[in-house]
């Protein structure tokens, strides 16, 4: 599956769940994602974990909250570790902000 951006705004409730069960679906037969029950129990799972990290995230006007719940979330369905980006530190951790500062 290609690490690319879905966008799913002005798109139906009952679009955005169908798009991203058939997303779990690919995954699952591309071995990308680890799924454990049907597609649409993990979508659910995957909704309601980022609907929490917003929640918990947006009281403290704190990114970081949220990409370190999400990242946690979406480590979980991987098939292999978090390859090394701007959000990770290549743990499954988010990166520190002295370590996203550049120079």
């Amino acid at each position: 599956m290609e690490s690319n951006v879905i966008r799913l705004g002005g798109v139906g409730g009952r679009q955005r769940r169908s798009t991203l069960r058939m997303l779990v679906d690919q995954g699952h037969h591309e071995g990308t994602l680890q799924v454990v029950g049907s597609s649409k129990e993990t979508a659910r799972a995957i909704v309601g974990g980022l609907e929490g990290a917003m929640l918990v995230a947006r009281p403290y006007g704190d990114v970081t909250r949220f990409q370190a719940a999400t990242t946690h979330l979406l480590a979980g369905l991987l098939a292999r570790p978090i390859a090394h980006d701007g959000l990770t530190d290549g743990s499954r951790r988010p990166r520190s902000p002295q370590a996203q500062q550049v120079g």
